[in-house]
């Protein structure tokens, strides 16, 4: 394949990374002089430095929750240390007690499948797990709270009321602390505000 092809590859590749390789195939042969099969296709994706990898879990960000990320470090942008240590942040979190949330993947030879160190456990309906809601600032963590179910508005309430509060009164007894709060849906709820 000469360097042409490849770049036409590249440019295949880079505009839709979740093609499969009939379907960049088939734009190969659509947009070239030559008629390639997938598996010479397949090696020069190799050689051009592509791999078939899982793709990274990130968090969807609309245009509107990066113009708000962006209004709110122009805001802070002169903030010092001093103005950082008397900030809290929460955040709950779900673990599960038996499994990991993704695959998993280890090293291996073929014949070697059976071996314990090569196996992962599992449970019918995978075992369960634990939803907890924590607190921390530059000085201190807070109460970390086992929740029985997803945080909702009113639950919420009764958190930022019997666990927060006393948290920021005690840590922050010169009333100079500041909660951040993430702007997530149980933040934003009638009852959690008032």
């Amino acid at each position: 394949m000469q360097e042409q092809d490849q770049r036409l590859l590249s440019k295949i590749i880079t505009r839709d990374r979740r093609a499969t390789l009939p379907q960049i195939s088939a734009d190969f042969d659509a947009g070239s002089s030559i008629n390639v099969t997938v598996r010479p296709i397949q090696r020069n994706i190799i050689d051009t430095g592509f791999r078939s990898r899982r793709s990274i879990r990130v968090t969807l960000l609309t245009a509107g929750h990066n113009t708000l990320r962006l209004v709110w470090a122009y805001q802070h942008r002169h903030s010092t240390v001093y103005d950082w240590k008397h900030v809290a942040w929460s955040d709950e979190s779900r673990f599960q007690l038996n499994r990991a949330d993704g695959r998993v993947r280890v090293w291996r030879r073929p014949h070697k499948f059976m071996d314990p160190t090569c196996q992962q456990g599992n449970v019918q309906a995978g075992g369960g797990s634990v939803m907890i809601w924590d607190v921390c600032s530059w000085r201190d963590m807070g109460p970390m709270i086992q929740l029985e179910s997803t945080l909702k508005g009113d639950r919420h309430g009764s958190i930022m009321f019997d666990h927060l509060h006393p948290f920021m009164t005690i840590l922050h007894s010169d009333g100079l602390g500041v909660f951040q709060q993430d702007n997530a849906t149980p933040y934003t709820f009638r009852i959690a505000t008032e």
